[in-house]
């Protein structure tokens, strides 16, 4: 369960909290004990920056993995889901 009390699934993008900083990331694994197999206790997120250039047509910031590809394992209680259209302050 994520700190706004959503559910995490594969593939959400997420902004995460790692090192007192916060981070963009895709869901790459949801990692649960085997006898508690529905409670998530850690989240595989592979981690997202911004690339130098906004999209040539559309004008936006574009995001990509790190280069190389970046995983970092994480409690379920530092993920924050974001929504379509959601603000990030």
């Amino acid at each position: 369960m994520a700190a706004n009390g959503d559910k995490a699934h594969m593939n959400n993008y997420v902004v995460f909290q790692h090192d007192n900083h916060l981070l963009l990331g895709k869901v790459s694994e949801i990692l649960a004990p085997y006898d508690r197999s529905n409670e998530a206790s850690h989240v595989a997120v592979s981690q997202l920056e911004f690339h130098p250039k906004l999209h040539p047509k559309l004008h936006v910031p574009c995001i990509r993995f790190t280069i190389p590809e970046l995983k970092i394992v994480v409690p379920p209680k530092v993920i924050h889901l974001k929504h379509e259209g959601e603000v990030i302050e």
